[in-house]
């Protein structure tokens, strides 16, 4: 995909490929690998927190459905959608960003 970014919390056995699209309010999160060393010990929640953090927007992250991946994003983001057909594997969930600032500062 175009301006498709990538970032590792640990710089070891993570990253996470993401876009930022303009004139969006939310970051999507295209793709979010931990490796099992790491697992458990809130990897994957700081890079989505970092995330929230510089982009001070919402995470929008697509999965496969009844993957691993999906059962992350089950307990950490609200579904948004399934395709309702059931050859569909695609699922979209987002974790709304609580911290996001009240304003925006006019720059000119």
């Amino acid at each position: 995909l175009k301006n498709e970014q990538l970032i590792s919390c640990t710089g070891e056995a993570d990253f996470c490929v993401f876009t930022v699209p303009k004139n969006k309010d939310y970051v999507t999160i295209n793709d979010i690998c931990v490796g099992e060393s790491l697992r458990g010990k809130g990897t994957a929640k700081a890079i989505i927190n970092f995330l929230m953090e510089k982009y001070d927007r919402d995470i929008l992250a697509k999965c496969v459905k009844d993957s691993t991946a999906e059962d992350f994003w089950k307990h950490n983001a609200n579904k948004l959608y399934e395709h309702p057909s059931t050859k569909s594997i695609v699922c979209v969930y987002r974790i709304t960003n609580t911290h996001k600032k009240l304003y925006k500062e006019e720059l000119f």
